[in-house]
């Protein structure tokens, strides 16, 4: 990165571009305070340049007065155009149009939202009005339009391709379109079933489902047919689900409605032990594709300290299995599954061969913050988790652990089997912590094998 900046330093005649390069390899580096007195020199030197245009779009976006917002916003439309703003534009529109939302203004929420070029930006926009609005029933009417319109912009572009990244392939554009698609449909069944639609908003669910993989949406689906009265459908959806390991409890509730409707003399044993056949499947169905996914990898030793400065290495807990569970207090995912983990750590505390370990990464604070900013989260939460922090790798944004296990995307759990092997790797988190809870249950078990 040094000689990158000597380099770019030495180019004459000066451009911002190169100082633009230097800058970023400044940040990358570490060096803050440096970088930021470059920008400031490149905003004299370039007054309608990069630096000054994102100083703008700052401003814009940090500011919380909706007529300030609008103001500056007009102001940057006088500086540059359109095309020199790029996808920045569709940014700023969908903000200030988020915000008129907020404020019940739905005319002026229309009028900006309307001067977003991009089709996939505006479908993305509808979509999650849409969604927050159905969610609190309001102006049920106006967003059964605007989901609609989302669906429509989509189906365009997939054909027309009009505004594909240079990027991207076009089979690889199609398919994050199908993949929208297959959400908002969700949200616009969502939305009829709201109204009373049932037969329109099931059409959407069946659509939203897609190969079943999102448990809510799944749920939504089979409680749309028994809202329909459509029994039958709703065993058979429930009872494939279930089957599939791609069911919530709430989902397993509608299929005990749907059977005992179509089945009124069964009794409660005999529906409980219909349940506990498919439950068996799917239990049996997800173990044996973990086994496939088994790896037998060495761990990598490493030792950090937890939140009270504790040392502890990976070396000192061979011969029993280790649950890593690398998370940050940014992200929402993490705190998402930590319910669960709650319970899976509640479920182990008594057993000596299993340890679990909340591994933070990737927080670019002072160790004094990310202390602080944890043990609050923690506390508040009554989460009794024992947490390793992670160490930032000097002149650089990586941190030890994550780099040394390949951690690209948190929250991503490893286990780690007695003999010191990773024997599973499980990246992200589904919004079913149900599923979690057994499938961590079963990968110790596996990894004990």
């Amino acid at each position: 990165a040094n000689k990158r900046i000597a380099h770019y330093e030495n180019i004459t005649p000066k451009v911002e571009k190169n100082k633009v390069k230097v800058i970023e390899l400044y940040s990358i580096l570490g060096k803050k305070e440096k970088a930021e007195e470059l920008e400031n020199t490149a905003r004299k030197e370039f007054p309608r340049g990069e630096m000054m245009k994102e100083k703008y779009i700052s401003e814009i976006t940090n500011v919380e007065d909706i007529h300030k917002k609008v103001y500056l916003y007009d102001r940057l439309q006088k500086e540059y155009k359109a095309s020199e703003l790029g996808d920045k534009n569709s940014y700023l529109l969908t903000q200030i149009a988020n915000t008129y939302v907020e404020e019940g203004n739905w005319d002026l929420f229309l009028e900006y939202s309307s001067k977003i070029k991009d089709p996939v930006a505006l479908a993305s926009l509808y979509n999650s009005v849409a969604w927050d609005q159905a969610e609190n029933d309001e102006n049920l009417a106006e967003v059964k339009k605007i989901s609609a319109k989302s669906l429509s912009l989509l189906e365009n572009e997939k054909e027309s391709l009009n505004n594909k990244p240079s990027y991207t392939t076009t089979k690889e554009y199609r398919t994050k379109i199908s993949s929208s698609y297959q959400m908002y449909a969700d949200t616009y069944a969502f939305i009829l079933n709201k109204l009373g639609e049932n037969q329109e908003a099931i059409k959407y669910a069946k659509i939203a489902v897609g190969e079943g993989f999102n448990t809510d949406i799944n749920e939504r689906f089979v409680q749309f047919l028994i809202d329909d009265e459509n029994f039958k459908a709703a065993q058979q959806s429930s009872s494939k689900f279930i089957e599939e390991n791609q069911a919530n409890e709430k989902i397993k509730e509608y299929f005990k409605v749907s059977y005992q409707e179509n089945n009124p003399s069964t009794s409660a044993v005999n529906l409980e032990t219909e349940l506990r056949k498919l439950e068996s499947k799917g239990e049996t169905k997800a173990f044996e594709d973990l086994k496939k996914e088994k790896m037998n990898t060495p761990a990598p030793n490493f030792t950090l300290k937890s939140l009270d400065i504790e040392s502890l290495s990976l070396s000192d807990l061979k011969g029993k299995t280790v649950i890593l569970d690398f998370w940050a207090n940014w992200c929402a995912p993490c705190k998402a599954s930590f319910p669960g983990m709650k319970e899976v750590v509640e479920q182990y505390q008594n057993n000596d061969q299993v340890v679990i370990l909340f591994i933070n990464t990737f927080e670019n604070e002072p160790i004094e913050e990310r202390i602080t900013k944890s043990k609050e989260f923690l506390n508040s939460k009554e989460y009794p988790f024992r947490v390793l922090l992670d160490t930032p790798i000097k002149d650089s944004r990586d941190f030890k652990v994550a780099q040394l296990y390949d951690i690209k995307g948190i929250p991503t759990k490893v286990i780690i089997d007695p003999k010191g092997n990773i024997a599973f790797k499980k990246v992200g988190y589904n919004s079913n912590n149900e599923q979690m809870i057994k499938e961590i249950q079963m990968m110790v078990e596996l990894s004990q094998q």
